[in-house]
């Protein structure tokens, strides 16, 4: 089992509580159950995160139960335990059956539309979709930190030097440990894609990405990941 740091996790729940801006919430006729409107309101707030994080984890065609677990966690933790289990199931179908009835990039569109304008937010979600995808634990590449890519790496021998290495893309400066605590190679292509689709989207550059995914690190550094207790 691979898990969210519960530092990492406190932080970004700060983040969203001083900085990110409050979703509106339609109810349409005002007819609706009170379980209803709490799940609209819960849907506003979260949906967007959730979606990110699921487009991360379902990029190689498949969700295992493990990354079920860390999505589930990462949204009970994030809210301060006050995600009922039953809404967050919720979350995670509404998350499902819009990516099967609409496609993974009309949906990764949608939820970049409805970040882009919340900076915070936006950052929140890019941060758990980079710790919740990539799966279990793997050793990082050999050579240098376990999974940064070395920009203009090439073979040596004779000849011209190579041409140099077009800048790296947004989202490529993936942490050793990252978000769920355990080292990762680099995501596969298809996790890779949606992650730097997402930052470029939401307009996080490869600074900004860098200083982000520096921070989960640090926060690992100083309190290692701990499994989160059963409820």
């Amino acid at each position: 089992m691979i898990w969210l740091s519960t530092s990492t996790i406190a932080r970004l729940r700060d983040q969203l509580r001083t900085k990110g801006q409050r979703p509106s919430v339609a109810l349409g006729d005002g007819k609706a159950t009170p379980e209803e409107a709490e799940l609209a309101t819960i849907t506003a707030e979260y949906g967007p995160i959730s979606e990110a994080m699921y487009l991360m984890m379902s990029a190689d065609g498949k969700v295992t139960s493990d990354e079920r677990e860390v999505l589930k966690g990462a949204l009970r933790n994030l809210s301060g335990d006050t995600l009922r289990g039953m809404y967050i199931e919720a979350l995670l179908e509404r998350a499902a059956k819009a990516v099967e009835a609409e496609g993974r990039d009309a949906r990764l569109k949608d939820v970049i539309a409805t970040l882009h304008e919340d900076p915070a937010r936006a950052e929140v979600a890019f941060v758990l979709a980079a710790g919740g995808g990539g799966g279990g634990a793997h050793p990082g590449p050999p050579g240098g930190a376990p999974g940064r890519p070395t920009p203009g790496a090439g073979g040596g021998g004779g000849g011209p030097p190579p041409p140099p290495a077009p800048p790296a893309r947004a989202a490529r400066p993936w942490a050793g440990a990252g978000a769920c605590g355990a080292p990762q190679t680099p995501p596969p292509d298809e996790e890779n894609e949606t992650l730097n689709s997402l930052a470029e989207g939401l307009g996080i550059d490869d600074s900004r990405a860098n200083e982000l995914l520096d921070s989960v690190e640090a926060d690992l550094a100083e309190r290692p990941a701990q499994p989160e207790q059963p409820s």
